[in-house]
């Protein structure tokens, strides 16, 4: 198992009406028999929260898409953390001198405003923002290692908060991909529950769920993340394109803790932390027509 990224640019439009609802009706049908899709997302009940902020951010890159060539980063480009209110999330990339690169970040119903922030290598302040839907576009004038970083600076409860990366000529698909996506993680979490066990996103850890644009024989891993002790799980989940991923979490010596089985579109695995430590979690897209979209979560199993 390798991790080689991407191996050329990418382009899929938008075929269908963006929805986030129906794709977790439609597995949750497949896992549990038939429900509405309220009752689904009820099933898991993060689904709802993470869907109003992707819905958020991924909404203005369709609208952009119109006038720009702006589409998604190299690697992980949609990031999802569930903050408390001061708590922050950050995201480090690697950006080239000249380029064009833009920014949104948003939370679920229950965040008023979101602060967006961007330090270069040396630790200074490139560009900032606050907002309820927090955008920013740079052009660094040298190559180097950046940091994107999400807060949540108010509020009297948690929430989801989502950070899109995207840059001028990257690759693109429509949002209502990722839609599809998420509903299909979701279902997987949904029926993870009907077994008696909960899915959780685990405070204090940061982005856990990811998302990225990929091709047939492409790989993506996410930066390392740190786990308390315990019972965590990997689920990945494609677009309509994807008929068979693998997933893996990487401990800190960046060897395989724990793979999924070959030839599912919807990878599962887990890993048993037996102290805190850190771990990275990856997804290798085995067999797709075209690029995809595709998402990946680690969650505490509880």
């Amino acid at each position: 198992m390798s991790w080689k990224g991407r191996t050329s640019p990418m382009i899929k439009p938008r075929t269908t009406a963006m929805s986030w609802a129906i794709p977790v009706l439609a597995l949750a049908v497949a896992l549990m028999g038939p429900m509405s899709a309220a009752q689904a997302q009820e099933q898991w009940e993060p689904a709802q929260w993470i869907g109003q902020a992707l819905q958020t951010v991924l909404g203005p890159v369709e609208e952009a898409r119109e006038d720009t060539n702006f589409g998604f980063m190299e690697g992980p480009s949609i990031a999802v953390a569930l903050l408390h209110p001061g708590e922050s999330a950050a995201m480090e990339i690697d950006l080239s001198a000249g380029g064009t690169y833009a920014f949104v970040a948003a939370g679920d119903e229950d965040a008023a405003q979101v602060s967006l922030t961007v330090y270069s290598e040396d630790g200074s302040v490139v560009d900032a923002t606050t907002d309820a839907l927090a955008a920013l576009v740079v052009t660094p004038q040298g190559d180097g290692a950046f940091t994107v970083e999400v807060g949540l600076p108010g509020g009297e409860v948690g929430s989801y908060c989502a950070l899109v990366m995207l840059e001028d000529g990257g690759a693109y698909v429509a949002p209502n991909y990722f839609g599809y996506a998420f509903g299909q993680l979701a279902a997987a979490c949904t029926g993870i529950e009907e077994s008696g066990l909960t899915v959780s996103s685990q405070v204090g850890s940061g982005f856990t769920l990811y998302g990225a644009v990929l091709a047939e024989g492409e790989d993506v891993l996410a930066q390392p993340v740190p786990l308390e002790a315990g019972q965590h799980v990997l689920i990945g989940a494609g677009d309509e394109d994807v008929s068979a991923m693998t997933c893996a979490i990487l401990d800190e010596a960046g060897d395989m803790a724990a793979t999924s089985e070959d030839g599912t579109p919807v990878p599962i695995c887990d890993v048993v932390a037996e102290s805190e430590g850190f771990y990275q979690a990856g997804i290798i897209c085995d067999a797709a027509d075209g690029p995809c979209a595709v998402m990946w979560g680690l969650f505490l199993l509880e």
